[in-house]
C-alpha cells in the first residue's frame, strides 16, 4: 500500500472529473463571452479559462484561490468543481506499519 500513490490517483481523477466539466462549460461560454458586453459573462469565461490552465497543469484549484479575481471566483464556484473544495486526508496504516506511521506521515505531508 503506497497512500502518496493513492492520493496523487485520487486527486487526478478528480481534477479530470473537473476538467470534463469545464469543457462542456467553456465552448458555449466562451462564443458568448466574445459577443457580449455583459461583464458577469466574461468575467465567468475568464474564471473558468484559469482554472482549465490550472487543470491542465495538474494544479488543485484550492490551492489557486486567491489567483481569481472576486467575481471570477464567484462566477467559477456555482460549478462546483470537486477540485475547488478544501481536502481532507486520512492515512490508513496497516498493522505492520503502524511503527512508521510517522515516517509514513511526514512523506505524506512532504510532497502534498
Amino acid at each position: 500500500m503506497d497512500p502518496i500513490r493513492d492520493r496523487e490517483i485520487i486527486n487526478t481523477e478528480l481534477m479530470f472529473a473537473d476538467l470534463q466539466q469545464l469543457e462542456k462549460a467553456f465552448a458555449p461560454l466562451e462564443k458568448k463571452a466574445k459577443t457580449t458586453k455583459d461583464a458577469l459573462v466574461v468575467q465567468e469565461y475568464e474564471g473558468l479559462r484559469k482554472a482549465y490552465e490550472y487543470l491542465k497543469q495538474g494544479i488543485w484549484l484550492y490551492g489557486m484561490k486567491d489567483e481569481f479575481t472576486p467575481k471570477e471566483y464567484e462566477a467559477i464556484r456555482k460549478y462546483n468543481f470537486l477540485s475547488l473544495k478544501p481536502i481532507v486526508y486520512a492515512l490508513n496504516v496497516s498493522q505492520e506499519d503502524l511503527a512508521r506511521s510517522k515516517e509514513i506521515e511526514t512523506e505524506f505531508v512532504a510532497k502534498l
